[in-house]
């Protein structure tokens, strides 16, 4: 079971109060099921999906990163990237490919519009139907990802 740190600190604290301390009984975090998106046929994405979030920013850094997982006849790329906490909802993938960069974005919202003050770590991935012969920058939503290694790595 999943809980968030955020979420749950901003919910004692508008429960209790920020001086006050007690024992909760905890429900686990909802996480949704992944979701595929239509997309435009004159993109240049063959697929995309949005994993959701995976719980609080831990990496030092706060900035995207991005695996090629390399399966097999596939060009896909896992995306993880900070946000606002709360976001349940994607729409409106694109990845721009300019030279040999690749920007990768999409909108996120949620249902009834409320954010937590901290940051969570989403996941998204995106497969495109070409690439350049040699990709050298990755961005999301244009700033500049960390390319990172082998998905084991995580």
């Amino acid at each position: 079971m999943k809980f968030s740190l955020c979420r749950i600190s901003i919910l004692a604290l508008a429960i209790l109060g920020a001086g006050t301390f007690a024992v909760m009984k905890l429900k686990p975090e909802v996480v949704p099921e992944p979701v595929k998106i239509a997309l435009a046929p004159s993109s240049n994405l063959k697929s995309f999906e949005f994993l959701g979030c995976s719980g609080d920013w831990t990496d030092e850094k706060i900035e995207p990163q991005a695996w090629m997982p390399g399966r097999k006849g596939k060009i896909t790329f896992l995306i993880k990237h900070p946000a606002d906490c709360g976001y349940t909802i994607a729409s409106n993938p694109k990845a721009i490919v300019s030279g040999t960069s690749i920007d990768f974005s999409y909108s996120m919202s949620n249902d009834d519009g409320s954010l937590a003050a901290c940051y969570c770590e989403y996941w998204a991935e995106f497969e495109l139907k070409s690439t350049p012969d040699k990709v050298t920058k990755i961005s999301f939503d244009g700033a500049p990802a960390r390319l990172m290694g082998d998905l084991g790595e995580r």
